[in-house]
């Protein structure tokens, strides 16, 4: 084992971050050096792998928040570190990829929260998206979702990623009317009555047999 590492419950080896102390405080989380989030015992139940519940203690068990670290869970005082492949629950706060789950207490994806702003576009707030989602009505956030707190933070940053989604979409659709050739009368009918799209820029107009000029940012 390198002197800058730890090795997890799955007897797996993570190196330490640079800068990061090979000891920390109990706790900071030992590869990241991040404050962890102390989570309870029945928490733990819940998400880490059944085989692993008799080394559970009561007390110093963390989550660790920073999201590029592999660490989920650590116990600085007895050595136990918990990768992905030790938990049973997907934990989207350090996973990327889709489907994400955000709200664990109603089971609500990350692209659903985003239908209803970008999509259907029924949700512009927190209230809304509660409303139509029902994510961040749950009651047992410290039981269900792996950091045994509330998942508020996740939904809005969910939240401001589908306005900047649909900020850059209005973006497009008015930079298509911007750009598109208005000098005949069948251009401007397509501007004015039908909904503009890429498709649109980059065919040819059929009256004046001009290209549309198709924008940098379109490019496909």
């Amino acid at each position: 084992m390198s002197p800058k590492s730890v090795i997890s419950v799955s007897k797996n080896e993570v190196n330490i971050w640079p800068d990061v102390p090979d000891h920390v405080e109990y706790k900071f989380c030992p590869v990241s050096g991040s404050k962890g989030l102390i989570v309870k015992k029945i928490t733990m139940r819940n998400h880490i792998q059944e085989k692993y519940w008799d080394i559970i203690s009561d007390t110093n068990y963390f989550f660790c928040p920073q999201k590029k670290c592999p660490i989920i869970y650590f116990n600085n005082e007895k050595s136990y570190y918990f990768l992905e492949d030790g938990v049973k629950t997907r934990v989207a706060h350090k996973d990327g990829e889709e489907p994400r789950p955000i709200c664990y207490c109603l089971n609500v994806l990350e692209h659903r929260i985003l239908d209803e702003i970008v999509t259907t576009k029924r949700a512009t707030s927190l209230e809304d998206i509660k409303k139509y989602t029902g994510a961040r009505t749950g009651k047992l956030c410290h039981i269900n979702n792996p950091s045994g707190r509330c998942c508020g933070p996740q939904v809005n940053e969910v939240i401001a990623k589908g306005i900047e989604l649909l900020s850059e979409e209005t973006n497009v659709q008015e930079t298509i009317l911007e750009t598109v050739h208005s000098g005949c009368e069948y251009c401007q009918h397509e501007i004015e009555y039908l909904e503009p799209s890429i498709s649109l820029v980059a065919d040819t107009c059929k009256a004046c047999k001009i290209d549309w000029e198709k924008p940098d940012l379109l490019k496909l």
